[in-house]
């Protein structure tokens, strides 16, 4: 903000961004159920443990995330304008119904420590034309890595108008060769 920049923050749980393990603290692994919720796995997911952890995360930097929200500050001043819940979630192996219990609950963990910009996420189809009224608070937005093919971009966009007419077009993730 003191540089006068709009911020987009990607608080997680999960970041990816290339960081190992997506950003999840080691430790975190450690708190592996002894009887996961589900086969495919527990973090990412509608386990109870993952949850608990990811509302012990949001519990924590939410709040400092909202203080710096443009909604709280002077008119014309700059600040956090959106936060990302997830990233790339069409790529985890879990059921569509695993992902949607997820996403809820982390809107709602969002909303109640103070979240009121609006939110993101990045390949997650499941949040495309949604009528949940959770789910309608997300807007997703597509990666693009041409290189030097530039034709797809134009039908991922496209595909993404589609799928969300009354939303936003993002791009979260962007990169092509030089």
């Amino acid at each position: 903000e003191q540089f006068g920049f709009y911020i987009i923050v990607r608080p997680g749980p999960y970041i990816c961004a290339e960081w190992a393990t997506g950003g999840f603290p080691q430790w975190l692994l450690t708190k592996k159920p002894a009887q996961p919720l589900r086969a495919e796995g527990w973090l990412r997911s509608d386990d109870p443990v993952f949850l608990a952890w990811s509302k012990h995360w949001y519990d924590a930097v939410c709040p400092v995330i909202a203080r710096h929200q443009i909604t709280r500050e002077a008119p014309g001043r700059p600040g956090v304008i959106l936060v990302q819940v997830e990233n790339e979630y069409d790529f985890a192996r879990f059921p569509d119904a695993v992902k949607i219990a997820q996403l809820k609950a982390l809107v709602k963990f969002a909303r109640a420590d103070g979240i009121d910009v609006p939110l993101i996420s990045c390949w997650t189809h499941p949040v495309r034309g949604s009528n949940d009224p959770a789910l309608r608070q997300i807007f997703d937005c597509c990666n693009f890595y041409p290189r030097w093919n530039v034709d797809g971009v134009q039908n991922d966009i496209e595909k993404l108008r589609s799928e969300q007419p009354d939303a936003p077009l993002g791009t979260t993730e962007r990169s092509e060769e030089r």
